[in-house]
């Protein structure tokens, strides 16, 4: 892609060169690799920006360490290194290298594609999305979901792009679907697809309206389904493509996932004492609807106390009220739907950037 072309789409993922949860750089080069293959394949114009944040100052920068095609065909690659004096003004700094909302936002904060999708770097497009997604027909009315297929670890160990996707949709661990479940229990309001947030894309200025990526430090809000309601209440429309327009996630080991410590009895007693008695029905109805947000609020504290973050075996949004809550307020306009401050992905902020193209 020449320089001064502007790119239909954005794809913007961050990551350090530090292995993250283990084998992270082979699950990312596999990634990036089959994105470029694909968007050469199917003449997708796009940039890929590569957040580089807070980068261990022992190891080279991922420009350095990841190798690229000599030919990129339409794609451009754009590294971004956000330097660990900004990750350090977070109170959590010392407990996580990466601040991920944060992360994303500076690409998003900077990217010139017309259309924006963030995204997790081990995160594989089908082959027949990225087909679509070069056809330029999407709507900027739309906010666009897709279901997310987790795939076995090895589909980073395939040779070829072909073999990768053939391996991808043969060896489909779980399928992360729209569920019925209303985070709201408001009859009004649509329940919208917000299981697994690694798809949710939208028109840029809609993501600039929105203040990108809501940056919160709290594990139990669930950002990706916040984001889907504050892009309906913009008034973006929700579309889902269908299979095979999905996206595959190679598995590793989450600490969303694997329980491992000796506190898991604890946990899975309060969890079955509590939260696995009320049920479904209860969230549309108000005095059981209140018996749920209150039996969610004396729960949490004690979760959060006996177990630590990586032995979590279910999917944390359905336990946390802060979410519920924030989508309720917002919904009925008791709080805004833009969710940063104008701050948001450090725009005074001249980062080092590296492009290829």
């Amino acid at each position: 892609m020449a320089q001064n072309e502007k790119p239909y789409l954005s794809v913007i993922i961050n990551s350090r060169n530090d292995d993250y949860q283990g084998n992270a750089f082979e699950r990312m080069r596999a990634a990036i690799s089959s994105f470029i293959e694909q968007a050469k394949r199917y003449n997708l114009r796009a940039e890929l920006i590569i957040v580089d944040w807070n980068p261990p100052q022992d190891k080279p920068l991922l420009k350095d360490a990841i190798s690229l095609p000599k030919e990129l065909g339409p794609v451009r690659v754009r590294f971004v290194v956000v330097p660990a004096t900004i990750h350090q003004k977070y109170n959590s700094s010392e407990m996580i290298k990466i601040i991920g909302a944060a992360a994303l936002n500076v690409g998003i904060r900077r990217a010139e594609g017309e259309f924006i999708v963030p995204t997790n770097s081990d995160i594989l497009f089908s082959s027949e999305l990225i087909q679509f997604l070069a056809q330029e027909q999407l709507g900027k009315e739309f906010f666009y979901r897709a279901d997310r297929c987790d795939v076995s670890k090895e589909a980073s160990n395939c040779a070829s792009l072909d073999e990768r996707m053939d391996f991808c949709a043969k060896n489909i661990i779980r399928v992360n679907q729209k569920s019925d479940e209303s985070p709201h229990g408001l009859a009004e309001f649509p329940t919208l697809h917000t299981n697994a947030g690694d798809f949710i894309l939208f028109a840029k200025e809609f993501w600039h309206l929105l203040h990108g990526w809501p940056e919160t430090n709290n594990l139990g809000l669930y950002a990706e389904g916040v984001l889907c309601y504050m892009a309906y209440l913009a008034g973006l429309k929700e579309k889902i493509l269908e299979a095979p327009l999905v996206i595959y996630h190679i598995d590793h080991n989450s600490r969303w996932k694997t329980p491992a410590n000796k506190n898991k009895g604890i946990y899975n007693y309060l969890k079955a004492l509590v939260y696995d008695r009320l049920p479904p029905y209860s969230r549309g109805r108000t005095f059981l609807n209140q018996t749920y947000n209150f039996a969610n609020e004396i729960m949490e504290p004690f979760v959060r106390l006996l177990v630590k973050p990586e032995d979590l075996e279910f999917d944390l949004r359905y336990l946390s009220w802060q979410y519920k809550k924030t989508v309720v307020e917002m919904l009925k306009g008791k709080r805004s739907y833009i969710y940063n401050n104008d701050n948001w992905g450090f725009p005074e902020e001249n980062f080092s950037e590296f492009i290829l193209s």
